[in-house]
């Protein structure tokens, strides 16, 4: 009998900047052969995008991170494919899907896009000699890598 995982997918969050060996989740899977034939095993078969950010303990099927850094910024969504597979012999599978959700922090600081701004008011637009902030406007430019 080939193993069955308990949910047909499985969808997890984790923070951006996360610790190497930080568990994002487990996924799980049984088989109802007896003896050794019934003993279920977990590996990962492919992450999307292709990068070796995450690792799966084989016996618990708990997987964490690695030491690679996740960036939201960079990748915010993968697909693990996570397979089981039995002790028989031949050994046989089952697959599921894992969707990974990387939280974006802000761990970017804002950049102006120049070091420094210079601007003018004209005196006339002022009342009694003081400018007030509803007579101009000034266009700064700056951006932000995490997009908020």
């Amino acid at each position: 009998i080939i193993p069955f995982f308990s949910q047909s997918s499985y969808i997890f969050n984790v923070d951006e900047n996360t610790s190497s060996g930080e568990v994002i989740g487990q996924v799980a899977a049984t088989d109802a052969d007896k003896d050794e034939s019934g003993i279920v095993s977990y590996r990962i078969s492919s992450i999307t995008p292709n990068a070796p950010v995450f690792e799966i303990n084989s016996l618990s099927g708990v997987i964490t991170t690695t030491a690679q850094a996740l960036d939201a910024d960079v990748d915010d969504t993968y697909t693990v494919v996570v397979e089981a597979y039995d002790g028989g012999s031949p050994s046989l599978t089952a697959i599921v899907s894992v969707i990974v959700k990387v939280n974006n922090l802000n761990d970017n600081a804002p950049v102006f896009s120049k070091d420094s701004y210079a601007f003018t008011v004209d005196e006339h637009n002022s009342i009694d000699g003081t400018v007030t902030q509803q007579q101009f406007a000034l266009n700064i430019g700056v951006t932000d890598a995490d997009g908020n």
